[in-house]
């Protein structure tokens, strides 16, 4: 009865269990028999007990040996196949042009099993299988590859999240920092109007002039101040309180609001806002992300106009429809900005100002472009630099005159 075998030496069957340690070394089988011969190739088409495609096969597996030195047959033959009393012996290898990958082992204890029409169709078989173990190995390595690569680009996605979330908490900061400064520059006047009040109060209860009339009216202007500053606090809640919900929202409504929280710090350093009012449009956004855009341009166009040392600041704000698209343009005269840079400016960290992040442009990019699926562009104009903020119109519409 024919046994057949199939060995690979990936896998280190039941044939090679007992002389394993001898297998591979560097990557070559090292097998010290006739196996070892066929999985590395040792052979010679001279003999007769081997074929030209590298392949051993004897019918009278004692009368070999007999007849035959271990120089004949390439390899120091430990005779177990013929001490377990198979007479007949093939061994078929299993490799492609670069790589073994076991062997075909058929053995039988009767002699004459084999012909040379039958070891040929063996070896072809030979060759198919090491073709789809080769296919195989192949789409194993890619698995893992894909594996390997998958979990590269999720740590790298994974990081480049937490880096935007330390940006958008550094703008946060940022923003948070030039809102105080605005707070300020929005109280003082009330502040010093509710301390003339104050006085007044004292002096005419000096000089027998505080009544009830007076009493009501000094009354009523605290209350009338002190509600503007509550408003002004309103105003920079709603500004910071997180709302990442799309919805349609005026361009109007979000630019006055924006030029409300910064019209005090701009007053005092003598910096005119110019905004066309009569126009508005619907836009397809989040209002309080676009607010903070708008706040940020405003900022940058205030420290432009600071650093030339103008005499007369102006910023334009003005509102336009371009492809489907709402956009508000804000044009200042601060001197524009150098060629040379132009390019870099909505890089994270790049700045100009010994003071600046260098991540209030870089956050008004990705908050336009991810979160509202629009676009900022910047460019020079005569004496200064010109943005324009673009996102969806809410619907197809002309430009509102109100």
């Amino acid at each position: 009865m024919l046994d057949m075998r199939l060995t690979e030496l990936e896998t280190q069957n039941t044939a090679l269990r007992q002389i394993q340690a001898e297998l591979i070394a560097e990557g070559n089988p090292m097998l010290d028999c006739m196996c070892g011969n066929i999985l590395r190739g040792r052979f010679n088409p001279a003999r007769s007990f081997f074929t030209v495609n590298g392949s051993f096969y004897s019918n009278n597996s004692t009368r070999l040996l007999a007849s035959t030195t271990e120089a004949d047959r390439h390899a120091r033959t430990r005779n177990r196949c013929n001490g377990s009393g198979y007479e007949s012996v093939a061994l078929i290898p299993i490799r492609t042009d670069t790589q073994v990958f076991g062997l075909i082992q058929l053995n039988d204890h009767r002699p004459n099993r084999f012909s040379s029409n039958m070891i040929t169709h063996f070896e072809k078989m030979a060759d198919r299988l090491a073709i789809a173990m080769s296919r195989h190995q192949a789409e194993k390595k890619l698995l893992e590859s894909k594996a390997v690569l998958e979990e590269r680009v999720r740590n790298a996605v994974n990081e480049l999240r937490q880096k935007d979330q330390t940006l958008i908490q550094q703008s946060r900061m940022a923003a948070m920092g030039e809102m105080i400064g605005n707070i300020a520059h929005q109280w003082r006047q009330p502040l010093n109007t509710l301390s003339l009040i104050v006085a007044n109060i004292q002096d005419a209860y000096q000089f027998n002039e505080l009544n009830a009339e007076y009493m009501d009216q000094a009354a009523a202007d605290c209350h009338r101040l002190i509600q503007k500053m509550s408003s002004t606090i309103s105003d920079f809640f709603h500004f910071f309180r997180p709302n990442k919900v799309v919805s349609v929202f005026s361009a109007r409504r979000q630019i006055e609001m924006a030029i409300s929280l910064v019209q005090a710090s701009f007053t005092n350093n003598n910096i005119t806002i110019d905004f066309e009012t009569e126009r508005d449009v619907q836009l397809l956004g989040i209002p309080n992300e676009y607010s903070q855009v708008l706040l940020n341009l405003l900022s940058n166009a205030k420290d432009a106009i600071l650093a030339q040392q103008c005499v007369a600041g102006r910023v334009n704000i003005s509102i336009e429809i371009a492809d489907r698209m709402g956009c508000v343009v804000v044009r200042d005269n601060g001197g524009g900005i150098s060629e040379d840079i132009l390019e870099k400016i909505f890089d994270p960290y790049f700045t100009t100002r010994p003071q600046g992040s260098g991540i209030g442009l870089y956050m008004s990019k990705m908050i336009v472009e991810r979160s509202m699926n629009g676009g900022i562009t910047a460019r020079n104009v005569a004496g200064g630099a010109e943005f324009a903020v673009c996102i969806p119109l809410a619907n197809d519409q002309a430009i509102i005159q109100c």
